[in-house]
């Protein structure tokens, strides 16, 4: 056997990289590319481990794409993570979001899991997977609940998030506070549901994934959700940290409950009150009085806000219309520095649009409206186009966007969604005075919104069973109504059906 090839001793790491001798606008576009083209075969982080020199060239890149907005949970290994984060020379002054899983996900499960352990021990003959799990997989799930209840009790979570924030702080670069379930953001909320029932993630997952088959589709006990919103906020407020944004993607009873059942601090409402941009994602399933009670409570305390965004699922998973209950929170809410407002989802009435709107008539600028649905008890479109026509001659507005709106006829809002009428649909864009006024006449006008909503949305499992309420609308009689308003943007198949 011959001898093994001998190197030079000196460390590989202290040798000059011809690589650095390039200018660093160079080198930037060569981190930027190993990571574009090659995501997978070159990731930046296997270009960050290719020598010392070359890492502090190219962490600053890596700590943009990546760890500007970390997700975190609920556990000692996740918060410990994140303080090492912050606490990181490079890192820590590109963090602009601090997420947090808005529950214990691990805790949650685990409780439940060990109670159903608990409840089944006696017959697990008829539960052969259990049968197969390593008998050591109980006593970890016990662990992780005496873990769980011991972080939360003891002040160490809050300790911990603190500990991050006081590193923040001394960067001052604006931070956003997020509340979400795993897997939900603005690009990703729509998979809500999914994500309520994902196999287990994170430190922990290795644990709960063989009984995530097992529990699947059994009922989980939520009462015992971790205010995760809460916990930002005191631990922010214990430190300098500039906070200026706050979304909160999973808006339930529980997680806003401490708003309305706890006295806040002088610092958290100072914190509270130097929020500038407020994002409220609510499910359909929390559309109730408990959840709107707890969102006027804490609308109350980020008074100061200049941009509000609300999110809503109702039009898709919920047929009943309980997500009404969502409008009343327009009625006692008055935000004095409020610039900006989108609505999305959003379900209410005209009045009580047209009523909020006014309060805010003062510092109102921009507006965005999108499929939205008015219940209101009207014959024609009258409340509709009487608030949008007070808009353009009420409102100081320099920009516009208005998206679908549909109304619920007072006597059919108990029945099923097809019993909406689309009043708009489209993206209408306006910007400036002239181009709003001139907008909104228009939108105002029954025959030119009409003909270009059958344009857009003629179809015959759309509009057929509409076509009556819009004739009548329109002062037609149907037929008429088709053969002149619908003709330039709808064809007809041979058995007279409307395309």
């Amino acid at each position: 056997m011959g001898m093994p090839a001998t190197y030079p001793s000196e460390d590989l790491n202290e040798q000059p990289s011809f690589l650095l001798s390039l200018p660093t606008e160079l080198v930037e576009r060569i981190a930027c590319h190993a990571d574009d083209a090659f995501p997978k075969e070159r990731p930046l982080s296997k270009l960050r481990s290719t020598c010392k020199q070359l890492c502090n060239e190219v962490s600053p890149e890596f700590a943009k794409r990546y760890l500007s907005e970390p997700f975190i949970m609920m556990s000692r290994y996740s918060l410990q993570t994140l303080v090492s984060i912050c606490e990181h020379p490079i890192f820590g002054p590109y963090v602009r979001k601090v997420r947090l899983q808005a529950f214990s996900q691990f805790g949650r499960q685990a409780r439940n899991t060990d109670r159903f352990l608990k409840k089944v021990a006696s017959h697990l003959r008829y539960y052969p997977n259990l049968l197969r799990l390593n008998p050591r997989v109980h006593a970890d799930i016990k662990s992780i609940v005496e873990e769980d209840a011991l972080l939360r009790s003891s002040g160490e979570a809050i300790e911990l998030l603190s500990t991050a924030f006081k590193s923040l702080a001394t960067y001052q670069t604006p931070i956003v506070l997020v509340s979400e379930i795993y897997g939900v953001s603005e690009k990703a909320e729509a998979e809500t549901e999914a994500q309520a029932h994902a196999p287990p993630i994170g430190h922990n997952a290795s644990i709960m994934d063989p009984l995530f088959e097992v529990r699947r589709g059994l009922e989980d006990d939520n009462a015992d959700c971790t205010p995760a919103l809460l916990y930002l906020i005191q631990a922010a407020s214990k430190t300098s940290c500039n906070v200026t944004d706050m979304n909160i993607h999973h808006c339930d009873a529980n997680s806003l409950g401490s708003f309305s059942g706890l006295p806040l601090s002088s610092d958290e409402t100072e914190l509270l009150c130097g929020i500038r941009n407020t994002s409220i994602t609510i499910d359909g399933a929390y559309h109730n009085p408990e959840t709107v009670g707890c969102l006027e409570h804490f609308l109350a305390h980020v008074k100061n806000t200049t941009q509000m965004r609300f999110h809503t699922f109702c039009h898709v998973q919920h047929r009943d219309y309980q997500c009404e209950h969502l409008g009343h929170l327009l009625r006692p809410t008055y935000l004095p520095k409020l610039q900006s407002l989108k609505l999305d989802g959003f379900v209410t009435s005209s009045n009580d649009l047209k009523d909020f709107l006014a309060r805010h008539k003062g510092t109102l600028r921009e507006i965005d409206i999108t499929n939205i649905m008015i219940f209101d008890d009207w014959a024609k479109d009258g409340p509709l186009r009487e608030l949008f026509a007070w808009v353009r001659d009420e409102l100081t507005l320099k920009r516009v966007l208005i998206g679908g709106i549909y109304a619920v006829l007072k006597e059919q809002r108990l029945r099923c969604w097809n019993s909406r009428v689309p009043w708009h649909v489209g993206n209408l864009e306006l910007e400036g005075e002239s181009e709003i006024q001139s907008g909104l006449t228009d939108l105002c006008d029954e025959g030119k919104r009409l003909k270009k909503l059958f344009m857009l949305e003629g179809n015959p499992y759309s509009t057929d069973t509409e076509i009556p309420t819009f004739a009548a609308m329109s002062g037609l009689l149907e037929q008429d109504f088709i053969d002149n308003w619908c003709a330039d943007g709808l064809g007809r198949f041979d058995d007279g059906n409307i395309d």
